[in-house]
């Protein structure tokens, strides 16, 4: 934002800073080794497909002192996620509203919107999520927010193992346990306690979320969350059948689909606060790019193939392995068959499938693949996973490879 401070100078030494989250994590139960003293990198990655060239900040380090309290953090987060995700659903069943958007992925995505008849979508993007919000502003929608849940688990305590988080009785005898107040006091340290170097300088984050930390993509779900069903529920004491106006909304952490709602702009800054600056991206309510997918509207039925913003680049990407690599053979050929797997899973129709195997069926030929492995690769998916492409009408076989070769 215009005239916004996100990291200013710390005059704090670098020793003092670990020290800090050294003693902290000790209080929770998590014993920083010495080889993770480090306070994580600034990094500047060039966003090259855009025009003018555009540019993303990402802090992290394998090996920083703060890593494994918010790793921990992190498997508590999703806990509670998982939480308001099935709470949400049973809310859903009894009252059709949708207040959980939150997709895990593009499948989830699909799944949620097969068979629904639409006819306007949008989509729209929080680009600052992680670098706009006040501290003051986040901690006050989690404070809420953990009470919610550990109110209605009442179990006192989340046990974080090693693979995974459950809410107890009891504390965890290995591992770490949080309750309430650790959740509480947890957050406000990691947001109060934002250091990035560099260079030799180090810089403290002042305001928003932070970026990199394996907690980061966390704390915006559940934040965004709130923000959500807070508003959905409030608007459903008032007006229920507008609050179901909301049902086809979907978000992948940043990136937010509306499906048959033209008013939703109206709605925005009244469901988020100003401070977050989200945009518009569609500008087609009938044919729109979410995630991985390509959506068209025809006559209300929704249409789906592939989309992937790095064939629109001006130059080539290497996103597959050449068959001379130190990567097995095997694993190699691996990948053509996943990605006709992923093809046939999400594109309605032959002629995008066909679209997509024959481009990576060209592109794999020039890294080297032999015609024969990947025909015989084509005949072998067309055996053993014909129940997903059914849909396409191809009689045998031979015809298969006949459209692709």
């Amino acid at each position: 934002r215009p005239g916004q401070v996100t990291y200013q100078p710390s005059n704090i030494s670098e020793a003092s800073i670990n020290d800090n989250i050294v003693n902290f994590s000790a209080s929770k139960g998590i014993k920083v080794p010495e080889n993770m003293l480090d306070i994580p990198l600034i990094y500047w990655i060039p966003k090259m497909h855009k025009n003018p060239i555009g540019s993303r900040f990402i802090a992290g380090s394998k090996l920083c002192s703060i890593k494994l309290l918010s790793k921990k953090f992190s498997k508590a987060l999703k806990l509670i996620l998982n939480h308001m995700k099935v709470y949400n659903r049973v809310v859903f069943e009894r009252s059709q509203l949708h207040q959980y958007w939150i997709l895990e992925n593009s499948i989830e995505f699909l799944e949620n919107v097969k068979d629904k008849s639409i006819f306007h979508m949008e989509t729209y993007d929080f680009s600052t999520l992680y670098t706009a919000l006040p501290h003051r502003e986040i901690k006050g929608k989690f404070f809420s927010l953990f009470n919610k849940v550990y109110k209605r688990e009442a179990k006192p305590f989340i046990n974080v193992g090693y693979d995974k988080a459950y809410f107890g009785m009891s504390r965890n005898k290995s591992g770490c346990s949080f309750s309430l107040l650790d959740m509480i006091e947890i957050l406000d340290f990691l947001l109060d306690n934002i250091y990035v170097k560099c260079g030799k300088d180090i810089y403290k984050q002042v305001v928003g979320i932070p970026i990199g930390l394996d907690s980061g993509q966390d704390i915006a779900n559940l934040l965004l969350f709130t923000y959500e069903s807070d508003y959905v529920e409030n608007l459903a004491k008032t007006d229920v059948a507008m609050a179901r106006k909301f049902n086809l909304c979907e978000r992948y952490i940043d990136d937010l689909f509306v499906g048959n709602f033209p008013d939703f702009k109206n709605h925005i800054y009244e469901i988020y606060p100003r401070d977050l600056e989200i945009k518009l991206e569609s500008n087609n309510i009938s044919e729109v790019a979410y995630l991985d997918l390509k959506l068209t509207s025809e006559n209300t039925r929704l249409i789906i193939s592939l989309y992937d913003k790095r064939d629109n680049f001006s130059f080539d990407i290497v996103n597959y392995p050449y068959i001379d690599s130190c990567i097995p053979k095997k694993s190699a050929l691996g990948v053509y068959m996943s990605q006709l797997i992923r093809y046939a899973r999400i594109c309605s129709k032959f002629v995008d499938f066909k679209l997509k195997a024959v481009s990576l069926i060209k592109k794999l030929k020039n890294q080297g693949y032999y015609d024969r492995d990947l025909r015989r690769l084509s005949l072998k998916f067309f055996r053993e996973r014909k129940e997903m492409i059914d849909k396409y009408n191809i009689q045998n076989g031979n015809a298969f490879i006949g459209e692709l070769f």
